[in-house]
């Protein structure tokens, strides 16, 4: 199950919307993901965030493949720290979670709509917010 774009190396972009629990607003945002090739059994990946208003946020993830249909990731992030996770393949889906209660707590899932397209939905929380992420990717 490594077809999935997160162990492919290449470039995706997309787009979509992101909420916080302290407002009802929704703002545009913007991501771009540059995969890298396999070093050492892991595929390294740099995300980049744009939110409208707000700086952007750079996040390095570093994937590994374990057996069957899971892998480990982890993401590091100059302001939040670094966080260990796991995630999980399906056919047409990868999905990844992170456990560090009062932290960081959180999940995003990928489901493919082609070969070339994700779409993508996320919800994390933090101390005292909810961040709720709806989007979509594509293929560069």
């Amino acid at each position: 199950m490594k077809s999935h774009f997160l162990f492919k190396p290449g470039e995706w972009v997309g787009e979509g919307e992101v909420s916080f629990s302290f407002s009802p607003d929704k703002l545009p945002f913007k991501v771009q993901w540059v995969i890298y090739d396999e070093s050492q059994g892991a595929i390294c990946s740099v995300q980049t965030v744009r939110i409208e208003g707000q700086e952007q946020m750079v996040n390095a993830f570093k994937s590994i493949y374990k057996e069957d249909d899971r892998f480990d990731i982890t993401l590091e992030n100059a302001d939040l720290g670094s966080f260990q996770g796991t995630g999980l393949f399906l056919e047409n889906s990868i999905a990844w979670e992170f456990h560090y209660p009062g932290i960081l707590e959180g999940y995003e899932i990928y489901e493919r709509t082609s070969d070339k397209e994700y779409t993508l939905r996320a919800e994390y929380c933090g101390e005292d917010v909810r961040t709720i992420i709806v989007g979509h990717l594509h293929r560069k």
